[in-house]
């Protein structure tokens, strides 16, 4: 039995692999659903990300000098990388 890739990684070899073959006209519909979802989750976690800087872009100095928010931070984002992957 052949499983359904996980990580968007797989996702997009997979799209790949398709179009490359000519055959992608049959799965436009699967294709644009997986490749929305893909955007959808980084946009997301680009936000999450975002809230932990400042307005020049930096990292905010605060967050800078908290090494147990800085772990906190860190493996929240494994956490939830981790369980949108899986």
């Amino acid at each position: 039995m052949v499983m359904a890739p996980s990580m968007p990684s797989e996702k997009l070899n997979l799209i790949n692999n398709v179009q490359q073959l000519g055959v992608s006209l049959h799965f436009e519909n699967e294709i644009e659903e997986v490749l929305q979802q893909i955007h959808k989750t980084i946009m997301k976690l680009a936000d999450m990300f975002n809230k932990f800087k400042d307005v020049h872009g930096k990292f905010k100095e605060s967050l800078a000098t908290d090494a147990v928010g800085l772990l906190s931070l860190f493996e929240a984002a494994h956490v939830e990388f981790t369980e949108r992957t899986c």
